[in-house]
Parts: structure tokens; sequence; C-alpha cells
């Protein structure tokens, strides 16, 4: 996670949906890791959404560094991190 956060790649990823229970597969790229009370969040931007995204790092079963780069739309990372007080 870390290699793909500093050198801006892309990853595939596959999650625990917390609300549905199911697993989901996503691509995306991972800005940052953000430590809130007990959980760490992996903030990444998600092209799927077209938005920023949090993803609770112990519900991440696969990750994949796919060593590309995704072109992310760095202000709505910032609104995010700013509208979630993170």
């Amino acid at each position: 996670m870390l290699a793909a956060i500093r050198e801006g790649h892309a990853a595939s990823i596959r999650y625990l949906d917390p609300r549905s229970g199911e697993e989901i597969r996503r691509t995306i790229e991972a800005v940052g890791l953000v430590c809130r009370g007990d959980a760490w969040w992996l903030v990444a931007w998600c092209p799927l959404r077209n938005d920023a995204r949090a993803f609770r790092v112990e519900n991440v079963s696969e990750w994949i560094h796919e060593y590309w780069t995704l072109v992310k739309d760095v202000e709505s990372v910032d609104r995010w991190t700013r509208r979630e007080g993170r």
C-alpha cells in the first residue's frame, strides 16, 4: 500500500462492504492512510465513482499494485478530506 501511495500508482483491491456484507472489487489510486480512533482508513481516488473514497484497511482482503497511474481529481480528494474532518 505504501509504495502505491508514494508512487501514485493504481491498485486493484477486493474489500468487504460493511453495509452489504459483499466482497467488492475496485481499481483505485491510493492517496494516503488515515488513523481515526482505533481504525486505519485508506483514502483513494475511485474512478468508478469519480470521487474520493475511504476504505477501512482491515476490510481490504486483496491488494494488487498495478504500477500505472490513474488521473485523479485532486480537488475532490481535498474536498473529501475537509468534509470528513481528516
